[in-house]
């Protein structure tokens, strides 16, 4: 499967993690095409792992 060759942005996931809290986050992220048209994907968090919580953004990746 190729990614599409233009950007997709403002895609909403929401990552909810079993338990009988019921938690959850939501989280909205961009999809870009890497540059030379590689295969493959590169996680980018632009907050900083102090921001994101590991397993979500674990989950998110």
């Amino acid at each position: 499967m190729r990614f599409p060759a233009e950007a997709r942005r403002d895609v909403h996931v929401r990552y909810t993690r079993p338990s009988c809290m019921g938690g959850f986050a939501w989280c909205t992220v961009d999809f870009e095409p890497l540059p030379d048209r590689r295969l493959g994907f590169e996680y980018v968090n632009p907050l900083g792992p102090d921001d994101i919580d590991a397993e979500c953004a674990q989950e998110v990746r």
